[in-house]
Formats: C-alpha cells, structure tokens, sequence
C-alpha cells in the first residue's frame, strides 16, 4: 500500500477520534425553552435544539397534585425540536417531563408552566420552633420574621423547644412531640416547619451516600424525621461503630433511628436555620441569626434584589456515569431558560455579578468544595446568589463544626438556603410558578421512581434536607406602602371603613387584594371581590370589634414556563370599630387620643345632623400640615386617624400641632403633642 495513504489514513483517524464529543454533565439535560401563547388558542409550547445524537423524544403532563404521569403524551423522533400542547386552559399549572433516548443514556428536563396561574392567599400554617436560650436575644427580629411570615400568608404556631448542642435523643422527641400535637389538632394544614437556632437533631441510617466507607458510614442528620408523622421508626437493628467521629456511630438503644430510607411519605417539609459552633464565620452565634434574618426580611420585602441568572461551577464533570451537575442544568434551565445560566466561579464570580441560584461540586470536606467553595471564603467574600447547592463528600453530615453548608446561609449579603444535590437529583421546577423551596423539598425527599433522572443513587434516604428557610418562593414582589385607616364611619343606617395606601413601586402590578382577620392568630380573608386598581377601598360590611387589614400587590410575575399572579408581602393596618347605640346618645363629641402621640392619633366624633366638614393638620404658626377628612356627612359617629405624617408622607418633627374640625356649626380646636 501506498505509504502516503496510509499516513493519510491514520491522520484521518487520529482527526475523528479528536473531534469525539466527550460526554458531559450538560448533555444529560434536555435544554428546553418554554413558551406560553393565548392566540389563536392558549398553547404551551416545549422547544428544544436538534440533536443527531438523539434516537426519541418522549412527552409526558400531569397535573401538580398527580403521583403518576399516565399515558405519553407523545412520541417523538430523534429529529424534532419542538412539541407544542394546545390541550391546555389559562388558570392552570401543568407539570411536563421531557425525555430524549440516546444510545448510551436518557436525559431529562421538567417544568412546572402555565399561563395566568393564580396564587394562593393562605399557605397554611408553619411551626416556627426556636431554640429558646436565643428567643429573648432576638426577640425584636424574630417579631419582624413572623409578621413577614403573616404578611406572605401564613398563620405562625411559636414554639419555645431546648437547646441541644450535643446528640440528645430525649430533647429530639420532646420536639416530635410538639410537631405531632400540632398535627393531630390541625391535619393537613401544617405546611412547614422552620427550626431556628440550635434545635435538637435527629440522626439515623447506616450509609455513606458519599462512598467514604467504613469512616463516614452511619448515622447522618435527618431533619427529616421532624416531618414524618406516621412512620414508624426503631432503634434496635443497626450496630455500627467504625465511624471516625462519635455522631456517626449508631448503636441499639442510642437514640439514633435505624432507617437508611424513609419509612412513609415525609409529611412536611422541614428548613434548620443552624449557625452553632461555626468559628470560622468571625461574627457569634447571635449575630449571625439576626444577619439571616435580615436578608431573609430584605429579600422578601424586595429590599435585596439579584439578577434572574444561575451560576454553575463543575468541578466533577462525569463521575463514572453520573452527571452530578446535570441536576443544575435541568432546573435552572426550567427556572431562568439557558440564556440565563453562566459556567463559572464560586470564588471570583459572584463578587461583581449576582445570581438567583448557584451550584457548585467537587470533592469535599466537611468545611469545603475543593477549588470551589471554603469556609474563610464565606466569611471574607461576598457571595450573591440566594438559592445555593452544593455537591461534595463529607459536607451533607451538615451536624459538624464549620460545616459548609450552614456557613452559606451565615454569609453576606444574600444566600438564604443550601440543599446537597447530586445523591440525589432535587426537584425545583415548581418555584418557576411561585410555590416554596419547601415544596421542592417534599418532592425531593419522597421522590424515587416520579421523576426519572440521571442521578443513580440517595432517593427517600433520610440525609436530605434543606438548610434554611423553607418558606421563601424565589420571586417576590415589591408591597406598597403607607397603608392607612383613613376613617371609620358609623351612623343610624350604615358603617364603612375607609383605607388608603400608596401602590407598590414593582412592575407589571394588575391590582391589590384587601384581607381582614380580628387577630393575627386567625386566618385573613379576602374581602375585595376583584383586584382593586385604585388605592383606596371601602369595607362596607366591617366587623363590631378588633378589624386587622392587610393589603398584597398582585403583579403579572413572567418567568421561564410562563406566567402567574404573584402576591407582594401584605402591609397592615389596624383599628377598633365600637358599636353605638345611637338612641343613648345626646351630646355633641369630640375626641382626640392618645395625647401625647409617638405613632398614631385617633379623632373621633359624634355628629346629630347633616353637615359639611373638614379635618386638618395645622403647625402652631397656622400652616397646613395634611387634610385628614372633608365632605358632607350624615348624622353618625365617626373615626379619623392621622399617622403623623405630613402631604408628603414625611414623619413630622416632635412638638405640638393643631387638630381643627370644622362644620357649618362651628369650628373645634385641639392641641397634639407628637414625640
């Protein structure tokens, strides 16, 4: 044979096997773009690149509540790029799954889309159990953390538990037992349970999801075991003592629970908000919770904001045939669509770039991910993503000084949770349409066979937890402001509470919804019928007695699977409404209280006939503060509030002020001293 053309050959060969595309974790993901339509009819539509890899395309929907996907939807060739489902109405959720056969492997891709699907106002109740050496420390923040959990609508049950800085099996069951009486009174409606501070935990198993066999093998925290009311749980089978460290020996009769995998369905989903024993986070324990609570109430308020972008940082690559951060891609594909995500640094990027969601894996430690995230790190760096994961050995046995995933949430300025995803996959796509990281980590610790990944192993294993808080939804809305009871009007034939507020700055907001409870310990109920597109409403039917009212902004929330009806923090405002007997009342009234005022004052009076009148603020130099009231009013008893604010809605300097009520009687003067 020629010479040439066998070197020909050869360089030919050399060339092809170069130009191989070596497989990577991104490759287990179908890259899929969501649209939603309402012309001519209302359609979901999946796109996808053309792969000549591909061999089929298989689709499948359910609904969000399904526990199967039922029959495909449909089967698709290898070279389609597009499925659209015109079987759909506006109002809805629908939950797809995307899988595409390749020779050597499947990938996956899930959404949660929909077109204007609506939000709930009540989300149910969550147990906020505290660690009760830091209750009093904290106690004007955690007042700010509850009224946000009311304000984004929940109904709070506060509970003192111990404090347990060490493995105390007496302490974790007292704290069981708290849960449990809650679900037997209340069911169904307990819908998360947040652990904050140094809360007993709960150890069980007799794995090591992390392949460090026998050193790591055991015992690992499990949160879990907090939300899973009805299974039944034993401590008399394991005897593993080769662990390295004490916490993770799990012998008969030590408190530690057996079970590796769940014994039923986890009922709750359970967030720790932990920052013991974390040296390497220069401020202490105390300030580092007041800190989390803090940008927990910043981000809510929409205070702290961060680009709809994700970050992610393989360090892994494949591991033999698992594609760890295929998990990554498949959910950040679905919550911010591929434009949004970047490949890039945990350490350098997110200084002077900011991200919704980040993940990082390589090997770990129980203190780091190598090359990829470190404890000092935490401490020194900034770091701005909220929602984060991390993937490593060692650092899901999270219950260890300076472990890394409690020191993420104990960074500045904006991690608030950090979940272990890899062994195995989590499920995000639910947030896409406005539901919390606590669902998606029901889902993830129940799932085994629903959704279908490329992650291999650690389904319904007891180690998944989150660390955070469970109640945050990844987009929220700016609330508006200033929200006051204007007046409160009561007369022989009618009574109306008048309120007033100033809109939110936010885009896209289509409204406002108004609920009203007598306590903060019941549930608020919408009183408005349809949005209000002004900023004043008008209860006409209040109740004798405490009335609370809350506003919530509703904006039109655009993401990556479509569109829902997103609901801002609420604002309150609060006012006593008498009932009178007017047969009993004679005398002309006027009343102004408290005198002196730091934060509100009440005018109230009693007019007998029908007049024309005016409320106002006046300085002592004659010069008008605001108008409070004015109008032609009938015989009744009426209710005025200023919240010392000027026209401006500026907070007025301490001193004294004019309140002058005028008629066609007359005029009535009364001073006010504001401090």
């Amino acid at each position: 044979m020629n010479l040439f053309k066998i070197n020909i050959t050869v360089f030919l060969i050399i060339v092809g096997f170069l130009c191989l595309k070596a497989e990577t974790t991104k490759d287990h993901t179908v890259m899929v773009a969501v649209t939603t339509d309402t012309i001519p009819t209302p359609r979901i539509k999946l796109s996808f690149p053309l792969d000549t890899s591909a061999l089929e395309y298989t689709i499948y929907r359910k609904y969000i509540l399904d526990d199967s996907w039922g029959e495909t939807l449909s089967l698709l060739p290898g070279t389609a790029t597009e499925f659209i489902d015109s079987n759909i109405r506006t109002g809805r959720g629908f939950e797809y799954k995307v899988k595409k056969k390749l020779k050597d492997y499947d990938a996956f891709f899930y959404t949660y889309a929909g077109i204007n699907v609506p939000q709930t106002d009540y989300n149910g109740i969550a147990l906020l159990l505290i660690d009760s050496t830091v209750s009093d420390l904290l106690d004007s923040e955690l007042t700010v953390y509850e009224n946000d959990l009311i304000r984004d609508g929940w109904l709070v049950h506060k509970h003192l538990v111990p404090r347990a800085e060490k493995f105390n099996p007496s302490a974790v069951h007292r704290v069981k037992s708290i849960i449990l009486d809650e679900y037997r009174k209340y069911n169904n409606e307990i819908k998360s349970v947040i652990l904050f501070g140094r809360v007993p935990v709960p150890y069980s198993g007799d794995a090591a999801v992390d392949d460090h066999d026998p050193d790591h093998r055991g015992a690992w925290p499990a949160d879990l075991y907090y939300g899973e009311v009805d299974g039944n749980w034993t401590d008399n089978i394991i005897d593993e003592k080769r662990p390295a460290r004490d916490e993770n020996k799990n012998i008969p009769g030590d408190g530690k629970f057996d079970q590796v995998v769940i014994p039923s369905n986890v009922d709750i989903p359970v967030g720790r908000i932990d920052m013991y024993e974390l040296p390497g986070m220069s401020p202490s324990e105390i300030e580092l919770l007041k800190r989390y609570l803090d940008k927990n109430h910043k981000y809510r308020s929409r205070q702290l904001i961060v680009d709809d972008k994700c970050l992610i940082d393989d360090k892994f690559g494949m591991y033999s045939s698992e594609a760890f951060a295929a998990n990554a891609w498949m959910n950040f594909t679905a919550l911010t669509s591929i434009e949004n995500i970047d490949t890039g640094s945990f350490l350098h990027d997110m200084d002077n770039k900011s991200y919704l969601w980040a993940y990082g894996c390589n090997s770990g430690g129980y203190t780091s991910v190598l090359r990829v995230a470190y404890v000092p790190e935490f401490n020194s760096l900034t770091y701005n993503s909220v929602f984060t994961i991390l993937f490593g050995s060692y650092l899901a046995d999270w219950d260890f000084p300076d472990n890394i995933m409690r020191a993420a949430i104990a960074s500045e300025p904006s991690i608030l949770t950090c979940s272990w995803s890899g062994r195995p996959f989590w499920q995000f796509q639910h947030m896409g349409l406005g539901e919390t990281i606590g669902y998606s980590t029901l889902l993830s610790q129940n799932n085994q066979y629903l959704y279908e990944t490329s992650g291999l192993y650690g389904y319904r294993m007891i180690h998944v937890s989150l660390i955070g808080d469970p109640t945050l939804k990844m987009l929220y809305v700016a609330p508006p402001e200033n929200f006051n009871i204007i007046s409160s009007t009561i007369s022989p034939d009618s009574a109306y509470i008048t309120m007033q507020w100033q809109n939110s700055t936010d885009s896209d907001i289509i409204g406002y919804n108004i609920y009203r409870t007598d306590d903060l310990k019941n549930k608020f109920q919408k009183i408005n019928s349809a949005p209000i597109i002004d900023s004043v409403f008008i209860d006409h039917s209040p109740k004798f007695g405490n009335n609370i009212y809350m506003v919530r902004a509703i904006k039109n929330q655009k993401s990556a699977s479509g569109n829902y009806f997103n609901l801002s923090l609420g604002l309150l405002a609060e006012t006593d409404f008498p009932k009178i007997n007017f047969t009993d009342m004679t005398a002309s009234l006027f009343n102004v209280y408290p005198n002196p005022a730091s934060d509100r004052v009440y005018i109230a009076f009693l007019q007998q006939k029908i007049t024309r009148f005016t409320i106002g603020i006046y300085d002592l130099n004659g010069k008008i503060i605001r108008i409070i009231g004015a109008g032609r009013i009938p015989p009744g008893r009426y209710l005025y509030s200023w919240d010392l604010r000027d026209i401006n809605w500026d907070k007025v300097s301490a001193g004294i002020y004019l309140i002058k009520f005028e008629t066609t009687e007359g005029t009535t003067v009364s001073k006010i001293l504001v401090y």
